[in-house]
């Protein structure tokens, strides 16, 4: 297993899983209200109906499970990363993403919004 993202809610690690590298997000719930618990439950059902409806502009869920009291989504594996690490890593640089770049991330996201309700 290979760690990509440590969060303070969530740890992401990449690893081989019936013939497919994927990813696994275990999220912290060491002092968690009651309101975060209900957000992992939505965010499971969220990427339960997109990938009911193969929506191309969401990563693909392959399911969850908890391990030692701990829930694990296991996701399709995005070699890319996050848009957020891209957005950060450019600012970081003193750069910003070219306008085609950000038409197609912003019309992405718009179809992807449309799964969530």
């Amino acid at each position: 297993m290979t760690l990509v993202l440590d969060t303070a809610f969530d740890l992401i690690s990449v690893l081989f899983f019936q013939d497919e590298v994927v990813a696994i997000k275990l999220i912290r719930l060491q002092n968690a209200h009651a309101r975060h618990l209900e957000l992992v439950e939505r965010e499971i059902e969220v990427l339960q109906r997109a990938e009911e409806k193969k929506h191309p502009n969401i990563v693909s869920f392959r399911g969850h499970f908890k391990h030692q009291g701990i829930p694990c989504l296991v996701m399709e594996y995005c070699a890319g990363g996050t848009l957020f690490h891209r957005i950060r890593d450019l600012k970081n640089r003193d750069k910003f993403l070219k306008e085609e770049e950000f038409i197609s991330y912003l019309a992405q996201i718009s179809a992807g919004v449309e799964v969530r309700s």
